[in-house]
């Protein structure tokens, strides 16, 4: 569940994706310089790796294809044209 203030959260979702990617470079850039000590690189690793077991176990199960990078690209490409 997000804990962000809804009407943001709305506002920010509702943006163009352009605007979207430059909003969130926007705010990650804002955390900088991030605390290299307060960063767990382990659990970070940990999370990493359940993410990719987890989407190996989808693609295994039949749950998702994969597409080749020149589709990917191409998709991408003509949003922006």
């Amino acid at each position: 569940m997000s804990t962000v203030d809804p009407t943001v959260e709305d506002v920010a979702l509702n943006l163009e994706p352009r605007r979207r990617a430059q909003l969130a470079a926007a705010l990650i850039k804002s955390l900088e310089p991030i605390d290299v000590d307060e960063v767990d690189v382990e659990r970070i690793e940990e999370l990493w790796l359940s993410e990719v077991k987890d989407r190996v176990a989808r693609y295994e199960a039949g749950e998702v294809a994969l597409v080749p990078w020149s589709e990917v690209k191409q998709r991408l490409l003509s949003r922006h044209k």
